[in-house]
């Protein structure tokens, strides 16, 4: 096997173990928790304006798309593969490739809600966190989608 597909095929999987981990961290675990307790919408607009998190997750998740779209085109994985691997690898390929534009359109939200100020209406930065929040599940739900049908495509396409 060529060294650079295996390093690229090691990056795919670590980058996009963080980007997942990541987002669903923040979609099932700190906004709801954030929704339900005092200064939580302060918490929230911390997190987005003052730590590098909506960096990375970008960071992570443009990786880990280069380097499937890498893998992709090389194709060695796809050809040995059956037919039902190859579809399970395809329905993963675009959840990910869904996730990965869904996530570029929550950064414009993520930017404007960082950009509230401090003594921003209370109302609209609620309102905006439950945007994000409704958002970030969704990117959440297509990132596992994606890991669930790659990590099946290896097993299915030696059955078919």
């Amino acid at each position: 096997m060529d060294y650079i597909v295996l390093i690229v095929r090691f990056l795919h999987i670590v980058l996009g173990v963080l980007w997942v981990g990541l987002v669903t961290t923040l979609a099932f675990i700190i906004h709801p928790v954030a929704s339900q307790v005092e200064n939580g919408e302060a918490f929230l607009h911390f997190v987005y304006s003052k730590t590098p998190l909506s960096r990375l997750i970008l960071a992570f998740a443009i990786l880990t798309t280069l380097a499937g779209l890498f893998l992709y085109w090389q194709g060695t994985l796809i050809r040995q593969m059956g037919v039902a691997g190859q579809v399970v690898l395809g329905i993963g390929t675009l959840a990910g490739l869904a996730a990965f534009g869904h996530g570029i359109g929550i950064g414009r939200i993520v930017t404007q809600y960082g950009a509230l100020s401090d003594d921003a209406d209370e109302a609209d930065r609620r309102g905006m966190s439950e945007r994000l929040g409704r958002n970030i599940r969704v990117s959440a739900m297509l990132t596992l989608v994606a890991v669930i049908f790659m990590a099946l495509a290896r097993s299915v396409g030696t059955l078919f």
